[in-house]
């Protein structure tokens, strides 16, 4: 089962903006996989339990470049009731997995779907299947598999696993990704990672959506960032330690990411003559994973502060449109409407020599956003 080409993610417009927080020292927690933005990262092999009835999300960057499969192998091994196919249901019993993807219909990156099929917002591009194989055959009972081959364009995708029977299973769900080509007889039939066995009394932590072998999103890296909503998130850094947020940025809306951090640093003047940045003080950077040759490219810095990441913008306290500068220890970034969706990743950084409490908020809006709009309506606080 393959899903058509994906179309362009688009090119963004970058600007810069703002709003001021209130400053804690308490770390976001990871993701817990109840929802699609609880997604937990999939990576090789995760393993998990669920309840009757009971679903939970992973999801993975599906790389242009690449082909991906999808295999999730389950026990006990139950049949699967058949699809319904009049109003594109799907399957009504079994365990099964949902593909996901968060957008609008008018993007050029739209790879087709049920709209809110199974998520609010969401489209369902895909569902798993056990047959459809190469050479006609079909996989056993608790076999499910679904591939995206390499296209045009990357992208994000959600996975939704459902049990939809009515005994609580245990599941091993594998993420394979090739430049050469991959079918479900090598990926699904046995599905990759160790070996599943029923607990007889599974103890109530593992009952939990999402919780299983994968690495929780700690932040510590790229491929864990926190998820970023609109709001605030606040935590520490220490001297030299940085960590990472992602956020979707929605085509129809302006965005303002904007870091107030304490104590209040000056600022290390920037470095343009390599596009360095800035060489200290507490600022972030904006960084987009992806192929300069995708439609979607926005520009920027390869491998500049991450490998594999462009780094397409960076926050700055001067810009305002008045020709104003923001006081120390606020630091800001604005991303306006655009033709394409598209995630980013946010990379905050404690340059300094001090450990540093910080708030981040990303406001979203369908009005525009500015620097003066942003600052002034949040109230600024001191820290400790």
């Amino acid at each position: 089962m393959k899903i058509p080409v994906l179309g362009a993610l688009g090119a963004g417009v970058m600007a810069v903006a703002l709003s001021a927080v209130l400053v804690a020292s308490a770390f976001a927690a990871g993701p817990t996989g109840t929802s699609p933005a609880e997604a937990v990262t999939l990576s090789g092999t995760t393993t998990g339990t669920l309840a009757p009835g009971q679903v939970t999300f992973y999801t993975y960057w599906h790389d242009a470049s690449m082909n991906d499969a999808v295999t999730l192998k389950s026990n006990p091994p139950i049949a699967m009731a058949s699809l319904i196919s009049t109003d594109n249901t799907g399957y009504t019993g079994g365990v099964y997995f949902n593909v996901e993807w968060l957008g609008s219909s008018l993007d050029a990156s739209f790879p087709g779907g049920m709209f809110a099929q199974d998520v609010p917002g969401y489209f369902r591009v895909g569902q798993s299947t056990q047959t459809a194989l190469e050479q006609g055959g079909t996989l056993p009972d608790g076999t499910q598999y679904w591939q995206q081959n390499k296209s045009v364009f990357s992208m994000p995708f959600v996975i939704e696993v459902v049990n939809g029977s009515s005994s609580t299973i245990t599941y091993a769900m594998t993420l394979t990704q090739s430049n050469d080509a991959i079918n479900a007889h090598d990926v699904a039939l046995p599905a990759p990672g160790p070996a599943i066995v029923v607990p007889a009394a599974p103890p109530a932590a593992t009952a939990v959506a999402g919780e299983s072998a994968a690495r929780p999103a700690s932040g510590v890296s790229a491929s864990s960032a926190i998820p970023l909503t609109s709001g605030t998130q606040t935590g520490s850094l220490a001297p030299g330690q940085v960590t990472f947020f992602s956020y979707w940025h929605d085509a129809s809306i302006n965005d303002a990411l904007t870091l107030k951090s304490n104590p209040a640093i000056p600022m290390t003047s920037l470095i343009s003559s390599d596009n360095t940045g800035y060489t200290g003080g507490v600022y972030f950077n904006v960084q987009w994973l992806g192929s300069s040759l995708d439609a979607s490219f926005p520009g920027g810095m390869f491998a500049q502060d991450i490998p594999g990441y462009f780094r397409v913008g960076q926050s700055t306290q001067t810009g305002l449109e008045n020709g104003g500068t923001l006081p120390e220890g606020t630091q800001y970034w604005q991303q306006n409407k655009s033709t394409y969706s598209m995630p980013f990743v946010i990379e905050v950084v404690n340059g300094s020599s001090s450990t540093i409490s910080y708030a981040l908020t990303l406001s979203q809006s369908n009005d525009s956003i500015t620097a003066h709009n942003v600052t002034s309506a949040i109230p600024l606080t001191s820290g400790t």
